[in-house]
């Protein structure tokens, strides 16, 4: 496990439309652990979540907070958007 990272990592695997009122999408990113330990999960992701927060503070993604999440990709407040099976890294 490594204790810092140098990049935003995430990859779109699942979006959850099933229920129109609150669309779910399920990121893998790197989040701390309580030790301050960074690792990669699979998290459940909603329109208004900060992913700063979703992580327990991992500065990369201070500036990803969702938008918008449709039946194929997440779009974030900074402009990018992940498609479904897409991995990004900065």
């Amino acid at each position: 496990m490594k204790k810092g990272i140098e990049r935003a990592y995430m990859y779109l695997d699942y979006i959850d439309d099933n229920d129109s009122d609150d669309i779910i999408a399920y990121l893998d990113i790197d989040c701390k652990n309580i030790f301050g330990n960074i690792k990669n999960k699979i998290k459940q992701i909603h329109v208004g979540d900060s992913l700063y927060k979703v992580t327990r503070g991992v500065p990369e993604y201070k500036t990803y907070i969702v938008e918008n999440i449709t039946s194929n990709s997440v779009k974030f407040e900074n402009g990018i958007t992940i498609k479904l099976g897409e991995t990004r890294e900065r």
